[in-house]
């Protein structure tokens, strides 16, 4: 869990998933902590994250990296995160919830 205060903190979220015969490679989010995406709503999409991984069992099977470093230099369109490289501005709680289900899908 982040502390309130904390600003410019990364929270790296890896997992081995296999879907199917298909071996996928470990999906990483990158949510950024920085005050403008903290304050815009990232805190809550941190929530929905804990939240998801303990309402599917996940959080026992993710490994968490938490790295404090400066905002992600994209104010402008806060709350942002960055899933597998690819970049997302303005994520919304709902928005969250659909990246994560695409990520982790009921096995």
């Amino acid at each position: 869990m982040v502390a309130a205060g904390k600003i410019g903190c990364i929270i790296a979220i890896d997992k081995n998933i296999s879907n199917g015969d298909k071996s996928m490679a470990k999906p990483k989010i990158t949510i950024c902590m920085g005050s403008s995406c903290f304050a815009r709503g990232n805190e809550k999409n941190l929530a929905v994250i804990e939240k998801f991984m303990t309402d599917r069992g996940l959080q026992d099977e993710i490994d968490v990296e938490l790295d404090c470093s400066l905002c992600s230099g994209r104010c402008s369109t806060a709350p942002n995160l960055i899933v597998n490289g690819k970049p997302y501005g303005g994520v919304d709680q709902g928005m969250m919830y659909e990246i994560l289900r695409e990520l982790f899908p009921p096995q």
